[in-house]
């Protein structure tokens, strides 16, 4: 169980035991052995050890031209970040948040083979986090509220709270200022 009383996390990193077994094996007989080391402890809880793999593997993905590279290693990658966001997705934001970035990254230069297990821990951090956040509810109204004020069916005036919410303040002040000189 993690400190918000769940055991999703750990989930995340377990739920793929054949698939990880095999992995691991094709890595080993690649001469990923200290990835395989660090996999290993990483699976047990260590979280150091989780982004030394992750940190390996994603050396692996950079050290020759794309079609060069073996799909084990962008396996290698999903499994490291499914470690990683397992050991990192706390209860706070900034750890749901690293968790989520991991799985992202693990999407987005992972291989297929634990592409599932990465969609389906995205799935349980974001269900997690809307479960106990009002927040995300008023985020929601602020969208819609915007929504309405582009289509002229209301004031643009009310959406001044979306651009704190904006990880491109600027460019949504930018828009919303352009908008409303029209």
């Amino acid at each position: 169980m993690n400190s918000a009383g769940t055991d999703h996390p750990r989930r995340m990193a377990t739920g793929c035991g054949e698939k990880r077994a095999a992995l691991l094996r094709r890595i080993t007989e690649e001469g990923g052995f200290a990835f395989v080391a660090s996999a290993e402890k990483a699976a047990a809880g260590d979280v150091r050890a989780a982004e030394a793999a992750r940190e390996m593997a994603w050396e692996q993905l950079h050290s020759a031209p794309r079609d060069e590279v073996g799909a084990a290693w962008r396996d290698a990658y999903a499994l490291a970040c499914l470690h990683v966001a397992a050991l990192r997705g706390g209860a706070g934001d900034d750890d749901r948040r690293a968790a989520l970035r991991a799985l992202d990254m693990g999407l987005i230069m992972g291989g297929g083979l634990l592409r599932a297990e990465l969609e389906d821990a995205i799935a349980r951090v974001v269900a997690d986090r809307r479960d106990g956040d009002s927040e995300a509810a008023a985020a929601a109204g602020d969208v819609e509220r915007w929504k309405e004020g582009i289509a002229g069916d209301g004031d643009l005036a009310d959406v001044s709270t979306l651009s704190r919410l904006s990880p491109y303040c600027g460019l949504a002040s930018a828009r919303v200022d352009w908008v409303v000189e029209m």
